[in-house]
């Protein structure tokens, strides 16, 4: 029956205008969650994948490679003793290190589970340009959850910020003891009957 249910889930929210997925289930060792595009973007599960990024977000007439903002999400496995803020704290340590990082909290957003995120804009240099980004983090029962929007140009970071916190509002958490089938395996015991 939960085979069934998410199974329904998955088609009803993968069907959308043109075709183009708006909610996508995350899922992979220790978590399975989702999430919503914002108006206006689409969900891609195909282009963040040489990035080792499960899902990507960006407006609707753009790419992953061309949109001024776009975001991802993506799951860390932490071990239970590690709190949320200490995560964010090492994450943020790690960006000053690499890349004389800046990070300020900004805000909480409760996602429609009930869930709260931590959110906080970051800024490094690049190249010849400066990356802004907001991350989402939260903590659940086997790691961190995070969502980063991101871009080269600050103001279209701001102004892209109800996109960043209707995305990360839509997230759902659906546990974290996946099981994935073989699709061959209709009765779901692999003894290839």
């Amino acid at each position: 029956m939960k085979k069934l249910l998410i199974t329904l889930f998955a088609i009803a929210t993968c069907l959308t205008a043109f075709g183009q997925m708006k909610t996508g289930l995350i899922y992979g060792p220790n978590h399975f969650y989702s999430l919503t595009a914002p108006d206006g973007w689409i969900l891609d599960n195909v282009s963040g994948k040489r990035l080792g990024i499960q899902a990507t977000f960006y407006p609707i007439k753009e790419n992953w490679d061309n949109a001024e903002v776009k975001a991802y999400t993506y799951f860390v496995t932490v071990p239970n003793d590690i709190t949320l803020d200490r995560y964010i704290q090492d994450d943020i340590d790690a960006f000053k290190k690499e890349h004389n990082a800046k990070a300020t909290f900004v805000k909480d957003i409760k996602a429609n589970d009930g869930n709260s995120f931590k959110v906080y804009y970051y800024t490094y240099p690049q190249a010849d340009d400066t990356k802004h980004e907001y991350v989402a983090f939260v903590r659940c029962k086997t790691g961190v959850i995070n969502i980063t929007c991101t871009s080269y140009n600050k103001k279209a970071l701001k102004e892209a910020d109800d996109k960043f916190d209707s995305l990360v509002k839509s997230y759902l958490w659906m546990g974290d003891n996946v099981k994935i089938e073989d699709e061959n395996d209709s009765d779901g015991d692999n003894d290839n009957d």
